[in-house]
């Protein structure tokens, strides 16, 4: 039952990576010399903390 437990929250956390990772590009690589890009809202970055709220 462990085992199972780990590998879910291991899914979960790879996930919030990803999510994060996504949200990071876009900000920092795609938008690089957008100043209204920070006004724009990524579907990947509210999406974040979902996997963090199971985590808890």
């Amino acid at each position: 039952m462990d085992c199972i437990q780990v590998a879910f929250l291991w899914m979960l956390d790879t996930l919030h990576i990803a999510l994060s990772t996504h949200a990071f590009y876009f900000y920092l690589v795609e938008s690089f010399g957008k100043d209204l890009a920070l006004f724009i809202v990524i579907w990947s970055f509210p999406v974040t903390v979902f996997p963090r709220l199971v985590d808890l």
